[in-house]
């Protein structure tokens, strides 16, 4: 053994005269790492570990690329022997290894060693041909991995656990990616178990030089949140709501700097990892791409934070959100931008994500419902996106919107059902909303409302010769009834969403909030809608036998069919219960359309569903 410490400590006078000479130290090296794994030879090898950790660790620093090799698996082969070979670096975090065999009052050195190697620019004095090593080096980065991997894996001495500290610090902010991921890993040995929250603190502060820091720092408070959150037995919300907070402050700054890619998705993450910490009911589930969401996607995620620290419910009433409602005009714009179905994925989850965060401050338990026309678009969006093609996006979305209709999570719903549910709950809560409600109720049951200008709807922003200027359903049929001569079908933008189900939902809610909250302009355009279109439909799809293979086998047109009808029925239940202040002969009209369209429809083979519905709601008026 000392023959063999002896030939590989010794350093090569110059470069190597041939490119097949032999080194005497890579034998040497190669030795002692054959030794150092052999089970057979574990006592005797035993007391020459530190002896062999400081070859390895001068070895890194050679000129000649075979020493620093075999220097480097000689390295390995003790790290194996210290700490086992089952754990690996990319295991979850969870401190220091337990089962270390590492006694730092038996290798009082090693502290050194280890503190020699993760100086950068350091080099040793005695001995030529040393490299000297700069951070960015091969020689100086053989060097700083070993030595993070055996701190993340046995921690420090508390003596020296300031200077460890420091260099850990300076490694976080490298060049190098792995370097800051393993320095990361290796900083959650220097924190106690009590100051998790208060170091994720401190490096989210805007203190940082450059984005290899801020990027580094990030991933440390991720691993210190996954660390907090599985070990910590208390609520821990109040925690997490502290960390959303100064991650909004910090993206903001970091943003102020430049952009960068790494950064934007390590501030995603956190997002998503401190949101569904705080609200564990909300499931969130990883985004389906490895796409880096943009500059613009993650201004939106945090816009949904920002905000909900500005409505704080603990603080803030119901009724005085109003004056704080210019704040959200421009987030929920972008909501609707972000949600459309035109939109990236990445964008509309980020919508979803923003909206999370948010969450909190539209229904919390035990204080009030946020129902003011402010919020309403709010809902809107949300029950957009439960109808978004993508699964992981719906799902995310059916969270939030689980948590609004049950606070106590005492039932689960699919998203479709979801989507129904917060339909009802609109017309159960948001009762100084209702004239608003309903206007936007019959723009959606008419097929009138484009994204934007359901927006301007919500807002109260639309005079009201706009809601008595309804497009004509003959519009539509014009442009249903077209023949599609392309060679292949055109996809549809969303295949998930069922305008049937939309139409059953919002004609309930217009029977269910009455035409006591709908103005009698936009109410003479509805009956004039309803009335030409029965008219309309009979002429178009009538003429001519229909059957199951017929005009109504077009989805475009059977969905007319189904509108239509439900927008008949809503009519006939407000004239019936509700007593309108209109003229009788205007009621006949409508009823008289009714029959001629199911006459006609029986005649020609009209599509039995069709048929069924509309004598369904003849039958309902002669029903006591």
């Amino acid at each position: 053994m000392d023959d063999l410490f002896d030939d590989a400590g010794k350093h090569p006078d110059g470069p190597r005269p041939e490119k097949g000479t032999s080194v005497p130290q890579v034998h040497a090296l190669n030795c002692l790492k054959e030794i150092f794994s052999h089970t057979k030879l574990g006592l005797v090898s035993e007391p020459n570990i530190a002896r062999g950790l400081e070859v390895a660790i001068s070895s890194l620093r050679s000129n000649d690329w075979a020493i620093r090799n075999c220097g480097l698996m000689l390295l390995r082969a003790l790290v194996d022997r210290l700490f086992g070979t089952n754990e690996s670096t990319k295991q979850e975090v969870d401190g220091p290894t337990q089962s270390s065999k590492l006694s730092w009052d038996r290798y009082p050195q090693l502290p050194f060693l280890l503190i020699s190697m993760l100086e950068p620019g350091k080099t040793e004095s005695n001995g030529p041909g040393l490299a000297v090593s700069s951070e960015h080096s091969t020689e100086s980065i053989h060097a700083i991995l070993p030595a993070l991997e055996i701190v993340r894996r046995a921690g420090v001495p508390n003596k020296h656990g300031q200077i460890f500290r420091s260099l850990i610090n300076l490694h976080m902010a490298s060049r190098i990616w792995h370097v800051r991921h393993l320095a990361a890993r290796a900083f959650l040995t220097l924190v106690n178990a009590n100051q998790w929250v208060v170091e994720a603190l401190r490096l989210l502060q805007p203190t940082w030089k450059s984005q290899n820091e801020l990027h580094g720092r990030l991933l440390a408070v991720k691993y210190c949140l996954d660390h907090y959150k599985s070990h910590s037995g208390q609520d821990a919300s109040w925690d997490f709501e502290r960390i959303q907070m100064q991650l909004a402050l910090s993206c903001k700054a970091s943003l102020s700097m430049g952009d960068c890619s790494f950064t934007r998705a390590a501030f995603s993450d956190l997002l998503r990892g401190s949101e569904d910490s705080k609200n564990p009911a909300l499931n969130f589930k990883p985004a389906g791409r490895k796409t880096c969401p943009s500059s613009a996607d993650l201004s939106l995620q945090l816009q949904g934070a920002t905000l909900a620290d500005t409505y704080n419910p603990e603080n803030l009433l119901d009724n005085d959100a109003k004056h704080l409602e210019p704040a959200t005009k421009s987030w929920i714009l972008l909501l609707y931008a972000a949600s459309g179905q035109e939109s990236s994925y990445d964008t509309r989850y980020a919508a979803v994500c923003s909206l999370a965060a948010f969450r909190a401050s539209l229904h919390f338990p035990g204080g009030p419902i946020r129902t003011c026309p402010a919020f309403l678009p709010i809902y809107v969006i949300l029950y957009e996106l439960l109808n978004d093609d993508d699964t992981t996006i719906r799902e995310t979305t059916l969270g939030v919107v689980s948590s609004i209709l049950s606070p106590l999570n005492n039932h689960k719903l699919v998203p479709t059902a979801a989507g129904s549910a917060l339909v009802r709950w609109l017309g159960d809560h948001c009762a100084e909303s209702k004239e608003i409600l309903t206007r936007y109720a019959l723009l959606r049951l008419t097929k009138q409302s484009g994204r934007f200008f359901s927006y301007e709807i919500l807002e109260n922003k639309l005079e009201d010769y706009v809601l008595r200027s309804f497009i004509p359903l003959r519009a539509f049929l014009v442009e249903a009834l077209k023949v599609d001569a392309s060679l292949f079908a055109t996809e549809k933008q969303n295949l998930f969403i069922d305008p049937l189900r939309e139409s059953r939902d919002w004609s309930d809610l217009l029977i269910f909030t009455g035409a006591s909250h709908v103005y009698h302009q936009t109410l003479d355009g509805f009956k004039v809608w309803t009335v030409e279109g029965l008219e309309a439909f009979s002429e178009g799809i009538c003429n001519g036998a229909d059957g199951a293979l017929g005009r109504c086998s077009n989805p475009d047109l059977f969905e007319l069919g189904v509108r239509l009808i439900d927008a008949a029925r809503v009519l006939v239940s407000w004239y019936k219960y509700e007593k309108l202040d209109c003229a009788e002969e205007e009621f006949q009209k409508i009823i008289e359309r009714l029959k001629d369209f199911v006459e006609r429809g029986r005649i020609n083979n009209m599509h039995e569903s069709l048929q069924l519905k509309a004598e369904e709601i003849l039958a309902s008026v002669f029903r006591h």
